[in-house]
């Protein structure tokens, strides 16, 4: 980020109801999808948490956590990507999942939101 640019607010931030803490303004809810496109009953991805070691010859081995997100195609879940070593830390990348899932985020927004959390939490 350059010098003198501000940096983003969150003043009217929702909260989330589990954590109370807020919801990147990247979220937002699906309530109405339905309404709009009546084939958008079913969300197509499932975020899920993973889990990695990793090692170099500089660090010692330490455990890194990623999201891994699978496409929903019928009674079929695919692997659609794996984004690994966002975290060091388990309880922030759990916390991720579950509001990536909870707002039903498309994967092409999934990179913003990853930003939006990191700024907002780390």
């Amino acid at each position: 980020m350059r010098k003198g640019t501000p940096l983003p607010t969150w003043k009217n931030a929702d909260y989330n109801a589990n954590t109370n803490r807020p919801v990147p303004p990247s979220l937002t809810r699906r309530e109405n999808a339905s309404k709009i496109n009546p084939s958008a009953t079913a969300f197509p991805y499932v975020y899920c948490a993973m889990q990695e070691t990793y090692a170099t010859p500089d660090v010692s081995a330490y455990t890194g956590y990623g999201i891994a997100v699978y496409q929903c195609q019928g009674e079929r879940m695919d692997l659609l990507a794996m984004i690994p070593d966002i975290s060091t830390k388990q309880g922030f990348i759990a916390g991720l999942v579950d509001l990536l899932n909870e707002f039903e985020v498309e994967y092409a927004h999934l990179f913003d939101v990853i930003e939006d959390y990191l700024y907002l939490y780390l």
